[in-house]
């Protein structure tokens, strides 16, 4: 199947709103042998970029359209800003405080009292009248000689006066934007129904939790040191963030303050005063403490203790055919979030007081192999990657034995037959993996996460792809495998030397 077959019959699926992204995937595999270079088997080169942004971003942005009318969308403030010329941005924002208020001054206006409150609570960052020295401004409204008044409000503004409005107000739609992509993200979860995903990531990161307890209780070099509860503590303390109307309200709230708080501002003057009434906005909104992201791209996160995912993965739980694939993929990112949480770079200690550095040096060592053999553009392992690739490798065992526990013996059976090839339920999962870092264009690995390439082939590591696609022990990818890296779990590293204890 070409891309553009591809792309019109994902499409024609995602418009009925059961795409099922995997097994449509499935068809785009090209027909070299898996155990030369598995990314590119399942990934092949072309014309398209990440495969799972462009297989849904449209939908998304169908779903985000038809939001169009919510009120969220069609704040005073956005068309404020919007509206607000290119040619003031790098003006003297002093400057237009003072012409403002010479000309409020001259036609004795009786909001400029207001108006000199307001600049004094922008200059000294209080909502209060709390001034001192030059930054109090309230008392110049009863004097009546508007030129010298103006000279006195120019001559304080210059100890501390406005940054450029290009300054606070790209800040502005900066932070508002947040805050929409926020609330669209979880009205994609909402519109498309796709509770049935959230439920489905709930239950494998609930379970993927409790193997990796059962995994912490029976490592020996957790034991020997004496940290499994420690790690375990960790880990059972981690979840899926998943209230979304409560994201919702928390992101819809502050957005409607700051509109309360920019219409009352403007209502004060008789003159438009948008320039100053962004400025207080930008000093005094709510915005600044922005709830944890929900993404609209995707992607997946973890600060202790939830871990996020993004509404793509969602989507492709709620409608995949086959749960392996399903784990191969989402159960895979889920994993990988977890593991962030007991995942640790023996040399820079941050939660426990020990790590396996054999286990660590095990992982490094097979992203380096791997590299080695793979690079397309750039590829590097540093320690800097050690988090994201420990990461990584604990995620895909933690999702590998999910599936295992689901699907047993019947994990051989074919599932479907795609250029004359069976696909088995075992090669499903892997497949499923491969199609989380799909990407048409050369992988270039930069940044804490290694090539995408790098991250697919690595799967290796686990003896279940050698026995999946019955691999040759010299074939490319199993040339890159000395030993299986384990963690976690009672084949894990014992206690040696090589071990780096933190003081404390």
């Amino acid at each position: 199947m070409n891309l553009k077959t591809f792309i019109l019959l994902s499409t024609i699926f995602v418009s009925a709103n059961a795409f099922d992204f995997i097994k449509y995937s499935l068809g785009r595999i090209s027909q070299t042998d898996p155990c030369d270079d598995f990314y590119r088997h399942a990934c092949p080169l072309g014309e398209y970029g990440h495969l799972v942004s462009e297989a849904y971003d449209s939908l998304f942005k169908e779903v985000i359209y038809k939001q169009k009318d919510s009120s969220w969308e069609n704040l005073e403030i956005l068309k404020v800003l919007e509206e607000v010329h290119v040619s003031v941005f790098d003006e003297d924002m002093n400057e237009i405080i003072v012409n403002s208020f010479e000309e409020m001054c001259q036609r004795n206006a009786p909001e400029k009292a207001n108006f000199l409150l307001r600049v004094q609570q922008v200059l000294t960052k209080s909502l209060d009248t709390t001034c001192s020295q030059y930054t109090c401004l309230l008392p110049l409204a009863k004097d009546e000689n508007c030129t010298q008044v103006s000279e006195i409000l120019r001559r304080r503004l210059s100890h501390r006066g406005f940054e450029p409005p290009s300054m606070f107000i790209e800040s502005l739609k900066w932070e508002i934007e947040k805050y929409l992509k926020n609330i669209r993200a979880v009205n994609i979860i909402l519109d498309m129904n796709l509770q049935k995903g959230v439920k489905k990531l709930n239950s494998f990161t609930e379970e993927m939790i409790a193997v990796l307890s059962d995994w912490v209780k029976k490592t020996p070099w957790a034991n020997n040191h004496g940290v499994e509860g420690t790690i375990e503590q960790i880990a059972n303390e981690i979840h899926l963030e998943d209230n979304f109307p409560v994201q919702l309200a928390k992101n819809i709230e502050p957005l409607f303050k700051m509109e309360k708080m920019f219409l009352k501002c403007s209502r004060e003057f008789s003159k438009q005063e948008d320039l100053l009434c962004l400025a207080y906005v930008a000093e005094f909104n709510e915005l600044q403490s922005t709830p944890h992201a929900i993404f609209s791209e995707f992607s997946a996160m973890y600060r202790h203790p939830s871990t996020r995912v993004s509404s793509h993965l969602y989507a492709i739980a709620t409608n995949a055919e086959a749960e392996a694939g399903t784990l191969g993929m989402a159960g895979l990112i889920a994993g990988h979030e977890i593991a962030h949480g007991v995942i640790e770079d023996p040399k820079r200690l941050q939660l426990f007081p020990v790590f396996s550095n054999e286990a660590i040096e095990c992982v490094q060592n097979q992203y380096n192999k791997t590299c080695r053999e793979f690079v397309e553009e750039i590829c590097e392992t540093d320690e800097y990657q050690i988090d994201e690739n420990g990461a990584d490798m604990l995620g895909l065992q933690l999702a590998y034995q999910l599936f295992e526990n689901t699907y047993g013996d019947k994990k051989g059976f074919e599932y479907i037959k795609i250029h004359n090839r069976s696909i088995t339920y075992q090669q499903l999962f892997f497949y499923g993996a491969a199609f989380a870092n799909c990407d048409g264009r050369k992988s270039v690995g930069l940044g804490t996460h290694s090539a995408s390439n790098v991250r697919t082939n690595v799967i290796a590591n686990h003896p279940a792809f050698k026995e999946a696609f019955q691999c040759a022990s010299d074939s490319r990818m199993m040339s890159t495998v000395e030993k299986q890296c384990l963690v976690y779990g009672e084949k894990a590293p014992q206690t040696r030397k090589k071990f780096h204890q933190k003081n404390i």
